[in-house]
This record gives C-alpha cells, structure tokens and sequence, in this order.
C-alpha cells in the first residue's frame, strides 16, 4: 500500500546554500554532498510507490540537471509550488506527477492545507491545519528573511528539511507534529480551548 511522505525546501544545487542548511549539517557552500545526502537520504525513506509531497522550491540549476536529480528520487511526486519553482509544464517535465499551487489532502478525517509559506489568515472552513514550508529553521532570522511575519500562527506545521532531518517524513508524523502544537495552545474545539483566531470579547 502506498505511503504519502513529505518534504519541503530541499534547494538541490542551490549555488550559495541557505546559511542554516550549511551550518546545520555541517557541508560547505560549495560542495554538492548537502544534495547527494538529500538524495540518498530520500531513497532509503521513500519507496517505489510512496507519493511524496514536495510543499517547494525544489531546485535551482539548468533544467537538464534538475530533472536528472528529481526523477532519481524514489516514488510518486507531488509539487506545490515554492517561490523559486518553474511553471507547471516545466515542473511536470522535470519528473512531477502533478503540481499545485494548493493542495488539501484528506488524512484520518482532517482536511489538511499545503501550501509553501506559512498561512496567517483565518483558515478556510473545514481546514484543521496547514503544512508548509519556506521559513527554513523558522527561527526569527529565517523569518525575516523570508520576508515573513515573526509570529506564525500555531495551526501551521513547518516541514522544511531543517526541521525534518533532510529527508521525507510520513504524513503520520507531520500531522502529530500539527497535533502536538494545537494542543498546547487549547485549539477550539478539538482540545476544549479558545479558538486563537477569534478575539476574545470584552
């Protein structure tokens, strides 16, 4: 039975890494082991006729190279599009089965929103909670540079591969994690508290 994992941000030949990748993992800006450890990491993760949801910006070198990274990963892959992706025809032609701008996946009943930077409006009705990525460490020096808000709401889950040991982690894990912060902030109704994206009246 096929799994669906996800990813995000893996920034495959990026030509200067994303200070915190480099720092993380201990690989130099200008070598190419950050990538192949991406990748082999990824195909002892992810079986043949996994689905892997890629939440964005994938890669950044000429596309001939690119393609030959993505299509020697392992399994089914599902692009929702990062600020530095290519269109949608490109992306496909890559070695993407399908690709998104948005893409709400059904899991256990939950209606689950992916999308590539963080989600600050109100959610949509029937929305649980949102998967993304783009904030890389999502520690307040990645925000600002993202270009994002330094407070990111509780109902969204950030999957970058920073925050997943630079490889595809189940869906399984990705929604505990979501879990795990909705209910230490009481999220309404599912653990008896205020829903945070209403102000309390007084």
């Amino acid at each position: 039975m096929a799994r669906h994992l996800i990813i995000s941000d893996t920034h495959f030949f990026q030509p200067v890494l994303h200070e915190k990748i480099a720092v993380r993992k201990n690989f130099t800006a200008t070598s190419n082991l950050l990538d192949e450890y991406m990748r082999d990491e990824w195909n002892k993760m992810v079986k043949d006729d996994d689905i892997v949801i890629h939440i964005g910006d994938v890669a950044f070198h000429q596309k001939d190279k690119c393609r030959e990274m993505i299509k020697s990963l392992k399994g089914k892959k599902i692009l929702v599009r990062g600020n530095h992706d290519r269109g949608v025809d490109s992306m496909i032609d890559m070695g993407f089965y399908a690709v998104f701008e948005q893409l709400v996946v059904s899991f256990k009943g939950m209606n689950i929103l992916f999308v590539h930077r963080p989600w600050y409006e109100p959610l949509p009705k029937g929305i649980y909670g949102v998967c993304h990525g783009h904030v890389h460490t999502g520690e307040k020096e990645c925000l600002i540079a993202a270009g994002e808000e330094p407070e990111i709401p509780d109902f969204n889950v950030n999957l970058c591969v920073e925050k997943t040991n630079f490889k595809p982690i189940l869906i399984n894990e990705a929604i505990g994690r979501l879990h795990t912060q909705l209910k230490k902030v009481g999220w309404w109704p599912w653990y008896g508290g205020p829903n945070p994206l209403v102000k309390p009246v007084f």
